[in-house]
């Protein structure tokens, strides 16, 4: 043989086994297409290969995995025509799809190989029975006397005909469908057997007919009870929904006549998952609607939803010509779903409504209406979504709104914010662009675009085109406070950079626009602390104080300002006007009181923001101030747990030893609340007094334990772990926050009046 020709025998028996090993992995991994496909150009030359192959068609048509299982298992029972096995389970799939004399052909030839197989006899003789019921076993041949005994009751109930009871719980079943065929009211007591079935599906079988003998009697209810039961059984039974519509429709019409509502709409909700006949369909509907409409009244708007949800439910596969358009029924749950604030489900239903086709007639008016309808939806549907937070979904709608209206520019004005929401920063500029290129003065866009310079940093231009919108549409308030806001913003930003003369040109600017806006006076005060204009500053703090000396964080803020200005006796002086002409609370006290305490601190350099805070100087005019004004809030309501154990944690970093008397007056009060004992351990171990302060958490965390406040355990616990180790420091220096004292604008950016 020449050196070629064995290479090539070589390299064929190589590719051979290598499709071999292919398959064999394929099937082992249930990958049977594949494994079809590498052994059939092989199987012919390969008897062991057939075999496989026959294997894999077989297991493709039996695991769900082919597209037509009947002609896998016929090529499986072509490939290995001995095998019996193959040709049952075509039989099987035959006589599942409804060819009776087919399947009883395969199963014939079973039987032929292997006369003994009583399983096989049994589906023969059904599908026997199925394919003609008057056939007379007896002159079928394959059918052994032990298969034709088992058909018996089958047979009788063909040909209606009695059934012996012989005791036994299935035969008892057999004897009560045989009576139940004759209308025998005797089948009920027959099904009242409770004992075990040989299989599952036949208790609910029982079950079923149960209903059915129930319902010859005349127990409706009772027969839908037992029906219901089945339903859930997911049991497939033919006349199942037939039955129970036949027994819930008169009972549904009786309780409307009635005026019985609540009947009704019980009765409507055990059959929301029936698929009726069109006038079950129609009266239940009709019933939900009323029944959501009185809710609604009511006020019971979570009601209405669920009775509209099934209403929509039952509506969406109704055959029903007369029950018209879905529009008004989820024109209704849409508002409902509103009411009770599930945003994203009340924009789905509204994007339903959209779907619907509206009554379009072909008059110029009926489409102008139409159009008007689905803009106003259109609207509804942004405002749901983006009260849900989902302006993703919000820009899809816009976008279909504005494929609409191309030339509607407060459309893409709305986009743009919705596209700003969604953190789609460029496509929002883009579209700006888009409005101001084809309108260049609209206001709108210019807002925005010098919104977005200013994000940039451009600030000199972004404040030009802001100036000019405002000047050219005097009575847009909207302009003028975005006007306002975008200064403020400016100012602080030039103060954070320490440029406060910048940043007090800006907030005079920014005042001008919103005179009435005490945020910015205020802001310009803090602007001459640097430079020491102590007398401006009073100026301005008072004028702060003309627009409003009734808002709680003008006060703050302004004796704040002195507080970081280090000027005692101007904030003393705010003080006492402030508790004349705002009446402050214990909470109001607290807050001046920790705030004039940490006046006391010098201000922290950077290298120092790790560190714990410096000790205090108890007799440091500023911590007595805010030591006085900590007590006059006790004194408000010594009895208040409350602010005790506030103003304990409050000072529990400042003035540890002040921060105990606290704890121990809050926890005479209260001596068994596990939060109070964390507070007073965790004092303790601030000021070294370590055995006491575990032995305090050990008792916080029995009690909490007791009291089934296993957060409080925990913390408990884990703290006192923590006592006499830096862990507890750092813990508490979480509490003291020094950056904040770093930039005297910390607050500066108030809500807007």
């Amino acid at each position: 043989m020449g050196k070629a020709k064995r290479v090539k025998q070589q390299r064929a028996a190589s590719a051979g086994g290598d499709l071999r090993s292919q398959g064999l992995r394929s099937f082992q991994s249930q990958r049977f297409d594949q494994a079809i496909q590498f052994w059939t150009p092989l199987a012919p030359h390969d008897p062991a290969v057939v075999c496989a192959l026959a294997e894999a068609y077989f297991r493709r048509a039996i695991t769900n995995k082919s597209a037509d299982p009947v002609a896998d298992l016929r090529q499986a029972h072509e490939l290995a025509p001995d095998n019996s096995r193959y040709q049952f389970h075509l039989g099987r799939m035959l006589h599942l799809q409804g060819d009776f004399q087919a399947a009883a052909e395969a199963y014939g030839a079973v039987l032929a190989k292997k006369p003994a197989q009583v399983r096989t006899g049994r589906l023969l003789a059904l599908a026997i029975l199925q394919q003609d019921p008057t056939t007379d076993l007896n002159t079928i041949p394959a059918l052994t006397d032990a298969v034709r005994q088992w058909a018996a009751p089958v047979v009788a109930l063909l040909h209606k005909q009695s059934v012996a009871d012989d005791g036994t719980p299935l035969g008892r079943l057999w004897a009560a469908l045989a009576l139940i065929t004759t209308g025998d009211p005797a089948a009920a007591e027959l099904l009242q057997d409770e004992r075990s079935l040989p299989a599952a599906k036949l208790h609910a079988l029982r079950r079923y007919y149960r209903g059915v003998a129930a319902a010859q009697a005349g127990q409706t209810e009772e027969a839908v009870k037992h029906w219901a039961q089945v339903a859930k059984a997911e049991l497939t039974v033919e006349h199942l929904a037939i039955n129970e519509i036949a027994a819930l429709y008169p009972t549904l019409v009786a309780q409307l006549e009635q005026d019985d509502l609540d009947g009704a709409i019980a009765t409507s909700r055990a059959a929301a998952e029936l698929r009726g006949s069109p006038a079950f369909d129609e009266v239940r509907i009709s019933t939900l609607d009323r029944g959501a409409h009185r809710a609604a009244a009511a006020g019971n708007w979570a009601e209405a939803v669920s009775l509209w949800s099934l209403a929509r439910q039952i509506l969406s596969r109704t055959t029903s010509s007369k029950l018209g358009s879905p529009a008004p029924l989820l024109h209704n749950l849409a508002l409902a779903y509103e009411k009770i604030e599930d945003w994203e489900s009340a924009a789905e239903i509204w994007r339903a409504l959209l779907r619907t086709k509206g009554n379009r007639g072909s008059g110029s008016n009926e489409v102008d209406t139409e159009a008007a309808r689905q803009a106003w939806v259109r609207k509804r549907v942004i405002t749901c979504y983006r009260s849900a937070g989902r302006p993703d979904e919000a820009v899809t709608v816009f976008r279909q709104m504005i494929k609409a209206e191309p030339n509607n520019l407060a459309l893409r004005i709305e986009l743009a914010d919705a596209l700003l929401a969604n953190e789609q920063d460029r496509a929002a500029e883009n579209e700006v662009k888009r409005v101001l290129e084809l309108d260049p003065n609209h206001p709108d866009a210019l807002y925005r675009y010098a919104t977005t310079l200013s994000t940039r940093m451009q600030y000199g231009e972004s404040e030009a085109i802001m100036l000019k919108v405002v000047a050219q549409h005097p009575q847009r308030e909207d302009l003028r406070r975005g006007a306002a806001g975008l200064f403020l913003a400016h100012g602080v930003d030039w103060s954070s950079w320490g440029r406060y003369d910048r940043a007090r040109e800006a907030f005079v600017r920014g005042e001008k626009l919103q005179p009435d806006n005490p945020i910015f006076p205020l802001n310009q005060a803090r602007m001459c602390l640097p430079t020491r204009e102590f007398d401006e500053a009073r100026r301005l703090i008072e004028r702060t104080l003309e627009i409003t000396n009734t808002d709680l964080n003008v006060w703050m803020q302004s004796i704040e300002t002195w507080a970081h200005a280090k000027l005692i006796d101007d904030a003393r002086a705010l003080i006492e006007r402030f508790e004349r002409e705002f009446k402050p609370d214990a909470a109001d006290y607290g807050q001046l009181g920790e705030m004039m305490i940490r006046a006391a601190l010098p201000p922290p350099s950077f290298d120092r923001l790790a560190q714990r805070p410096p000790p205090l100087d108890e007799n440091d005019p500023w911590v007595l101030l805010g030591q006085e004004l900590v007590a006059k809030g006790v004194a408000l309501n010594p009895t208040d747990v409350i602010f005790l154990r506030l103003a304990g944690i409050k000072l529990s970093r400042l003035l540890p030893k002040l921060a105990l008397t606290y704890f121990e007056a809050a926890l005479k009060l209260s001596p068994d609340d596990p939060d109070l004992l964390i507070g007073l351990g965790m004092v303790q171990g601030q000021l070294g007094d370590l055995k006491t302060a575990k032995a305090t958490l050990r008792k916080a965390e029995q009690i909490a334990r007791r009291q089934k406040r296993y957060d409080l355990e925990q913390q408990a616990q884990s703290m006192r772990s923590m006592v006499g180790t830096p862990m507890l420091d750092m813990m508490l220096d979480d509490q003291f926050d020094p950056e904040a004292m770093l930039d005297m604008l910390d607050e500066l950016d108030m809500p807007d009046y």
